[in-house]
């Protein structure tokens, strides 16, 4: 397979990923965009493990639609009281303990690479995370998915 790298001053991100895995090196990734304002990631969080990456959960009924049919299929199931053991091919299921004012519970998820959410100005791509999936609607139309590092 042919590969065409860019240069270190054509792809600083890249560079910068690339010094902290191999070399363990840089320390912070300033980041510009349209979409948003200004932002500064430390590149060890593009390697945090799962445990301490931030949690997307989202709402099986409301967001389902635009699942997989395979992973939508799996997740209701799982909600019925179904097969648990057998997810959908390449998807590592993880279980979420998630924590609410009611109850403390384990949800179905995975991790992902990178995601987006769709907001009233672009896309904001949250990079690395879990996706944990609720079986019930958040009670408001206008929300399918709640993001955060508190849910756990």
């Amino acid at each position: 397979m042919k590969t065409n790298l860019l240069s270190s001053d054509k792809d600083p991100m890249g560079t910068a990923i690339a010094d902290y895995f191999h070399h363990n090196k840089a320390d912070k990734l300033r980041v510009f965009s349209s979409q948003f304002e200004e932002d500064e990631i430390p590149v060890n969080q593009l390697f945090r493990p799962y445990d301490e990456m931030p949690v997307l959960v989202v709402s099986l009924t409301d967001a389902g639609s635009r699942l997989p049919p395979e992973v939508r299929q799996f997740l209701a199931s799982w909600f019925a009281g179904g097969d648990k053991t057998d997810p959908p091919a390449g998807a590592q299921l993880r279980l979420i303990p998630c924590s609410t004012a009611a109850q403390r519970s384990l949800l179905p998820g995975f991790a992902v690479r990178n995601i987006g959410l769709i907001t009233k100005t672009g896309v904001l791509q949250l990079g690395r995370t879990a996706i944990a999936f609720a079986p019930e609607s958040f009670g408001d139309p206008l929300y399918e998915a709640l993001y955060g590092s508190d849910f756990l």
